[in-house]
């Protein structure tokens, strides 16, 4: 996928600031540092009498064991030690104070100098939650489902359908970003009183750069109720690191107030996402959310740590067969070129008549071949000096590897008196400094881009260059993209390498 935008709707600003020193937490549950040996506590939050009816500077400076179980405690130890395990640790601790037990699900981060705690009460069941048995049951239906998705498409339908029965959010939908990080929704399931984000752009300021490296390290992002009050982290530094604890990997982490403010400009007291990743980056996002405040218990974010994957998994196959496809169709005329290019005294013949031609390799209205000062061309191609002033760019830019634009106008200025044969390029240079190049082009296609809300107005800026705000409407804004082509995919830049060590190899063979 790629919003066809030429411009850079990200936020190097927003990109910038330290998420994961925040030093907040949300308030539906606490943190404890832990010294690593001893299970000291050396700092919590300082919201922990909420939950244990004692204060935090009673706590602090206690050793864990005085409150916690000691085959807990011995747990605690085992799991942090063996193996060097450094991802998060899923337990459940019980705290007994003033004999009043109280059980918390715990998440345990192993870190190099200390532990820290991640606590949530254990709640029961409330009413209309299903236990983990009927989750499992709901997931393998779920996955039997998407064995009859064909298509990404589909599947993702068939996921956010699926989600929004098992989860009870008002919208779920699933984002997918570009090669820019502008977002698509893809996929939705909603309410019928909610506005549809359907097919709808977000620009990549949205979910800017360090929000993104966050859920390449998170399993969810849960905010029950943007209406919070955060806790503080105490003492404020950290006394083990002496600096602000790393809530990079914690579910409690709280969020900046802008994004806050952005639910609430759409009309969202709670929402949850979860990310897609593939080839270990992030592919999308499943978003979810709320008219009023909901909490998801410890069973269901499971749910979705495990659907998340799955869907991952799932992306990742659909798109190598779809991949694989492309693929086999352009060896198949690569194939067929190249016995045209051998059957031939002049290789370039073969290449620009018979029954397939370049533009069948490349799918491109047009191609052309610049080699020893001659110029051969195919389909709908810029003018000989049109093309002659590409190839001047072309070794002006030092370009000695297969290279493709879809906006070719917006980095060679001649070039947009020629954008209707030449908005697109792909570049295979033969022989650089000679300016022998074989070039695909494909014409101008005319789009239309619908934003959810102007991504120009996406952040505004308070005079004191350090408060921002985020939009106020998401109702649609069209944007027209002129000058670009249709992208150039992997599959393209795959064969067109193919192509260019063939003609090389024929060069040589000329040669001699």
């Amino acid at each position: 996928m790629n919003i066809p935008t030429s411009k850079n709707y990200d936020s190097d600003f927003c990109g910038s600031l330290p998420l994961n020193f925040i030093n907040l937490v949300q308030p539906h549950g606490f943190i404890l540092v832990l010294q690593k040996e001893t299970l000291l506590i050396r700092q919590l939050s300082e919201n922990v009498g909420d939950f244990l009816k004692i204060g935090a500077s009673e706590l602090l400076h206690q050793e864990l064991g005085k409150y916690v179980l000691p085959e807990q405690i011995e747990i605690i130890r085992h799991k942090t030690q063996q193996w060097n395990i450094d991802d998060r640790i899923p337990e459940e601790i019980t705290f007994k104070i003033n004999d009043v037990e109280t059980k918390f699900s715990a998440v345990i981060h192993s870190k190099e100098n200390y532990i820290l705690l991640e606590l949530e009460p254990s709640l029961p069941l409330a009413a209309g939650d299903l236990d983990f048995v009927h989750i499992y049951q709901e997931i393998m239906f779920i996955l039997a489902a998407f064995k009859k998705a064909d298509t990404i498409e589909k599947l993702c339908q068939i996921a956010v359908s699926e989600i929004k029965k098992l989860s009870g959010f008002d919208r779920v939908m699933i984002y997918q970003f570009d090669k820019n990080w502008n977002g698509t929704v893809i996929a939705e399931a909603m309410e019928e009183d909610l506005q549809s984000y359907l097919n709808l752009c977000f620009p990549a300021s949205d979910v800017p750069r360090n929000a993104r490296d966050l859920y390449l390290k998170n399993p969810f992002r849960l905010i029950p109720n943007r209406e919070y009050t955060p806790a503080r982290l105490v003492p404020v530094l950290n006394p083990i690191s002496s600096n602000f604890t790393d809530l990079s990997d914690c579910n409690l982490r709280s969020v900046a107030n802008v994004h806050l403010q952005y639910l609430k400009n759409m009309g969202v007291q709670a929402s949850m996402s979860t990310p897609i990743i593939k080839d270990n980056a992030l592919w999308g996002l499943i978003s979810c959310h709320h008219k009023s405040p909901k909490f998801l218990s410890f069973e269901m974010r499971s749910a979705f740590v495990l659907l998340s994957s799955i869907i991952s998994s799932q992306v990742v196959a659909k798109e190598n067969e779809h991949s694989l496809g492309r693929v086999n169709e352009l060896n198949e005329v690569f194939t067929k070129l190249l016995a045209q290019m051998y059957n031939q005294l002049d290789f370039r013949q073969g290449l620009v008549q018979g029954q397939y031609t370049l533009t069948d390799l490349f799918n491109s209205s047009g191609a052309a071949i610049v080699l020893d000062g001659e110029i051969k061309k195919v389909g709908n191609t810029p003018k000989t000096d049109e093309i002659k002033t590409i190839v001047q760019w072309l070794q002006r830019t030092r370009v000695n590897k297969i290279h493709t634009t879809e906006n070719l106008p917006q980095h060679l200025e001649p070039a947009n008196t020629f954008k209707d044969s030449a908005s697109g390029l792909i570049a295979l240079p033969i022989a650089l400094e000679r300016g022998d190049y074989i070039l695909g082009f494909r014409k101008e296609l005319v789009q239309t881009i619908k934003w959810g809300g102007d991504p120009n107005e996406a952040i505004t800026m308070e005079p004191d260059g350090k408060t921002y705000h985020p939009r106020n409407s998401f109702a649609v804004w069209q944007e027209q993209v002129k000058n670009t082509s249709l992208p150039w995919s992997e599959q393209d830049i795959y064969i067109a390498e193919q192509l260019r060590i063939a003609v090389l190899e024929r060069l040589v063979k000329d040669t001699h």
